[in-house]
């Protein structure tokens, strides 16, 4: 969570994707590459590119939604038809 313009908010992820290319072992090295895909007015879209020795293994997108925190910890979505107006990101903030 971040404080803005005297807000407390957050970006809780509404949708989340992985496609597994190769296989990897425990303690294998991977890298992780990340790229801000689109940012929209409420929304960031993230791609992710995984490696294990210069070799792609996976990608993947995460999907997150800005949200401010109310003062009972629900959380409330900046603008009126984003995914935490729609219920799917109602709850607790923490």
């Amino acid at each position: 969570m971040s404080e803005w313009q005297g807000r407390t908010i957050t970006f809780p992820r509404v949708h989340a994707s992985c496609d597994y290319l190769k296989p990897i072992r425990f303690q294998d090295v991977v890298e992780v590459e990340v790229t801000v895909e689109r940012i929209g007015r409420t929304s960031v879209q993230y791609a992710f590119e995984f490696f294990l020795a210069g070799e792609v293994i996976a990608r993947g997108r995460i999907t997150t939604v800005l949200c401010r925190v109310l003062e009972d910890g629900r959380l409330e979505a900046f603008g009126s038809r984003s995914h935490c107006a729609s219920g799917c990101w109602r709850g607790r903030a923490g």
